[in-house]
């Protein structure tokens, strides 16, 4: 499922631009053999790849990042290793949703497997595959509800701040028109705020 997400987001696919502001986001969607799939490009402009890094896709931090996570609660690291190249670790969390999102049928818990791999593809990027598990069968989860997740945090523009591009397939709960909606409101503008709260605990911590 992961190298399904690297081929739909090469330069071949078909996307198609559903949200933009300049600078800040960019909302991408396609659909491929009767999937949807949403590529999502988050600008921070006041944050290191490494701080993003440690802010949104490593979970080692639990359970202090539920002070600046507010899209999940209750973070676990059930498992961890340290690879060569990054990191491997099988995490579940309770899930926030927003508005009219909280009466979609969705699970209120997760276990979600995060791999990464750092300087990769380039110097001072970090990839992420991010799939959810299965804890009885310890397996990739193959439900209606199962995700996998490629994420890339990169440098920004001329080296400053950085960006994170994440490419999902989304779930059939979902409806299209609510996509844009979901992302533009509630998923990135948490995800500034994160960053906001996660700096603010790490300059307390250091002080």
């Amino acid at each position: 499922r992961a190298e399904r997400l690297l081929a739909v987001n090469g330069d071949g696919a078909d996307w198609k631009t559903l949200a933009e502001k300049p600078g800040e986001y960019k909302l991408e969607g396609t659909s491929q053999g009767g999937d949807r799939f949403v590529r999502n490009t988050i600008t921070f402009a006041d944050a290191t790849p490494a701080e993003l890094v440690d802010c949104h896709v490593d979970h080692s931090n639990a359970p202090e990042r539920d002070g600046w996570d507010k899209m999940w609660t209750g973070t676990e690291v059930l498992r961890a290793q340290d690879t060569p190249h990054g990191k491997d670790q099988l995490v579940r969390m309770g899930l926030k949703l927003p508005g009219v999102v909280k009466f979609m049928p969705v699970p209120k818990q997760i276990c979600m497997r995060i791999c990464t791999q750092n300087d990769h593809p380039h110097p001072n990027w970090t990839t992420a595959v991010m799939t959810t598990w299965d804890e009885v069968k310890d397996c990739p989860d193959t439900g209606r509800m199962a995700m996998v997740r490629l994420i890339v945090v990169s440098p920004g523009e001329s080296g400053r701040g950085s960006r994170m591009l994440n490419v999902g397939k989304m779930p059939p709960v979902m409806p299209e028109w609510l996509q844009p909606i979901f992302f533009t409101n509630t998923i990135n503008k948490e995800a500034q705020l994160a960053v906001q709260r996660y700096k603010q605990m790490k300059g307390k911590t250091r002080q």
